[in-house]
C-alpha cells in the first residue's frame, strides 16, 4: 500500500557527482574534475562552500542520454518533442556549458552562475555577478528537471530551452556578446567546435544547432529518486522516517499541494503556473517619502511625487521543489 505521508528534505546543493564534469583541463582526462574555487567573504557567513573539495573528487562522465532515456523514479518520460536525447548532442553542449570563452572576454560560463556542486544555481550569492562584476539582479534559477518545464526564466518570458540561450549570451550583465554572429565567429575558431557541430548536426554550426547542442545537455540534468521517491513511488517503507512523513501530512492538511502538487506517477511539485502572493503590495502602497533631484547642473530639489519607477507586486513562479 502506497504511504500517505512524506516531505522531500531541501538539501539543494546535493547533486550527483558526474554533474561536476567541468571544461577540459589542460594536458588532462576531457571529464577530468578540476579544482574547485575557494570563495570566501560572501554575504551569507552561514553558507559553507564545498567548491575546493572538488580537486579530491573522483568525478566521471554520467551518460545524460541514457539517462533521459528511463528518467530516475519519480519523474515522468521527457516530452515528445525533447527526444530522443543524442549523446554526441549532450556531450557537445555540456563542453559548451562548461566553456568561458563564450563570453565576450572568456571570463564567464554558463556554469558559473549554474554551479554543478550547489544544485545548478549559485547559494553563495543572493544574485550571482556578471561580465566585469555587474549584477544580474535575479538569482539564478536551478537547473535540475528543467526539460519539464514550459516556461523559463523567473518571468516566463520564454518557452524553449533551445531558444533560451540566446539571453544570457547577449545580456550585456551576462556573457556581454554584441549578437548571435560574434558568438558563432568565436565558436567557429574555437578547437574543434566547428568538427564536433558537423558531426552533431548535419547544418554543422548555426545559432540553431548552438541553442540545440545547449538545449541537449539542460535536459538530461535529471534528479528524481530521492527518499521521497523511493518511499511514495517506489514504496519503500523504510525510505523515510516517522517525522518526515509527518511532515508531509501537514503539507497536504496545509493545502500546499494546491500550487505543489504531487501526482499519481509522478511529482515535480509545482504546477508550473504564475501566483500573486502579495509579495510588493505593501511597499507599492507606501506613501511617497522625499526625493531628491538634480533639475539643472548644480541645482536639486526635494519631492514628495515619485518619479522614478514604481515598485510593483510580484508573480511569483511556483517552483520545482528539489530532489536530493
Amino acid at each position: 500500500m502506497r504511504p500517505s505521508s512524506v516531505i522531500r528534505p531541501h538539501l539543494w546543493w546535493l547533486v550527483p557527482a558526474a554533474f561536476w564534469v567541468a571544461a577540459p583541463a589542460a594536458g588532462g582526462n576531457p571529464f577530468e574534475v578540476g579544482a574547485g574555487d575557494v570563495r570566501e567573504g560572501y554575504e551569507r557567513p552561514d553558507y559553507h562552500t564545498r567548491s575546493a573539495a572538488l580537486s579530491a573528487t573522483p568525478g566521471h562522465r554520467l551518460d545524460l542520454a541514457a539517462r533521459a532515456q528511463a528518467p530516475p523514479l519519480g519523474l515522468p518520460a521527457l516530452p515528445t518533442s525533447a527526444r530522443p536525447l543524442r549523446r554526441e548532442a549532450v556531450d557537445l553542449g555540456r563542453r559548451l556549458f562548461f566553456d568561458r570563452r563564450l563570453s565576450v572576454n572568456g571570463t564567464l560560463s554558463c556554469g558559473m552562475c549554474h554551479v554543478p556542486e550547489q544544485g545548478l544555481t549559485q547559494n553563495e550569492l543572493r544574485t550571482p555577478v556578471g561580465l566585469e562584476g555587474r549584477t544580474v539582479r535575479r538569482n539564478a534559477s536551478a537547473l535540475y528537471n528543467t526539460a519539464y518545464r514550459p516556461r523559463l526564466f523567473h518571468d516566463g518570458r520564454e518557452d524553449s530551452l533551445e531558444a533560451q540561450i540566446w539571453s544570457p549570451l547577449l545580456a550585456n550583465n551576462e556573457m556581454g556578446n554584441p549578437d548571435r554572429s560574434a558568438v558563432l565567429e568565436r565558436v567557429a575558431r574555437l578547437d574543434d567546435y566547428a568538427e564536433r557541430f558537423a558531426a552533431a548536426y548535419d547544418a554543422g554550426l548555426t545559432a540553431a544547432t548552438l541553442g540545440r547542442a545547449l538545449a541537449s545537455y539542460q535536459r538530461g540534468l535529471l534528479s528524481a529518486e530521492s527518499p521521497f521517491d523511493r518511499w511514495y513511488y517506489g514504496d519503500d517503507p523504510a525510505a523515510l522516517d516517522a517525522p518526515t512523513q509527518h511532515g508531509f501530512e501537514i503539507f497536504r492538511e496545509a493545502g500546499c499541494g494546491s500550487c505543489h502538487p504531487v501526482g499519481e506517477q509522478h511529482a515535480h511539485f509545482t504546477d508550473d503556473g504564475f501566483h500573486n502572493t502579495g509579495i510588493g503590495h505593501r511597499a507599492a502602497g507606501a506613501p511617497a517619502q522625499p526625493e531628491r533631484i538634480q533639475i539643472a547642473p548644480g541645482v536639486f530639489t526635494d519631492l514628495r511625487v515619485a518619479v522614478s519607477v514604481p515598485r510593483m507586486t510580484c508573480l511569483l513562479y511556483t517552483s520545482p521543489s528539489p530532489r536530493d
